[in-house]
């Protein structure tokens, strides 16, 4: 049994002009699956939108390109999103840091001016209410 799927080819050069083409495969895909054809007698990667009703590309005789192999990119994918949560993290740990560096900077100054520690004492007593 053959899949049919309409899919997206993002030129590289032109932003604003995607290809919309056709393509069949033996296998069930998902949106956003990227897969290679032959257009224009190259391999190009695309994208797939979404699927169609084999009578429906048939009736309207769409121009039919084999799917040539799907290509892998959960593993690709999983590292793209580790890199962004392990980033994310960083910049946590970072602020947090630098937040107890400075309470613990306020304490040694507040250890020598009464002011001070007023307003640390204040601090505390609303960091701690919330």
């Amino acid at each position: 049994m053959k899949f049919y799927y309409a899919c997206i080819y993002k030129h590289l050069y032109e932003e604003d002009e995607d290809i919309m083409l056709t393509c069949s495969y033996s296998q069930e895909l998902k949106k956003e699956d990227i897969v290679v054809i032959e257009y224009c007698n190259k391999f190009i990667a695309v994208s797939i939108k979404n699927q169609l009703d084999e009578l429906t590309v048939i009736a309207k005789r769409h121009d039919v390109r084999e799917v040539l192999a799907k290509v892998e990119t959960s593993e690709y994918s999983k590292k793209k999103e580790n890199t962004i949560k392990r980033q994310q993290l960083l910049n946590q740990m970072e602020e947090k840091s630098k937040e107890v560096k400075l309470i613990e900077n306020m304490k040694k100054c507040a250890s020598n001016d009464p002011d001070m520690a007023k307003m640390l004492e204040l601090f505390n007593e609303l960091n701690y209410t919330n």
